[in-house]
């Protein structure tokens, strides 16, 4: 009988052991991709605001042109910037969306771009944003 009982605590020892450092492990896992997606959230905001103050600086001229150096990464994954009615930032399979302001409402906006060098051309009525 003491032979069964020390083999039945030392599987149950075992067991719970695995089954704890599952749980830490996965734990630890959900942590670090909820501070990986909010991290790449806020660099989108950045991205966005870096932007939007660059269209709005053309807004008193008629012709003209900006460029920006974007980060060619949000978090560790390649993004693209996409602009009409608003800017879309897509990364990593989601995407995150801030508006113009009423910037669409007064000219044509449009272009899209990937991480790093990005030109913004205004034209008349028309703003694109292209790689640079």
């Amino acid at each position: 009988m003491k032979g069964q009982n020390l083999a039945v605590e030392t599987v149950f020892t075992v067991g719970l052991g695995i089954a704890l450092a599952t749980g830490v492990v996965t734990i630890f896992d959900q942590y670090q991709t909820s501070v990986s997606e909010d991290a790449t959230e806020k660099q989108s905001q950045i991205v966005a605001s870096e932007l939007k103050s660059s269209m709005y600086s053309l807004e008193a001229v008629e012709n003209g042109e900006r460029s920006l150096d974007l980060p060619e990464e949000l978090g560790s994954n390649e993004y693209t910037v996409e602009v009409d009615e608003d800017i879309t930032i897509i990364s990593n399979l989601r995407e995150y969306s801030y508006p113009l302001n009423g910037l669409s409402a007064r000219r044509e906006v449009s272009g899209s771009a990937t991480g790093g060098a990005v030109n913004i051309f205004k034209s008349g009525n028309q703003i694109r944003v292209v790689e640079g």
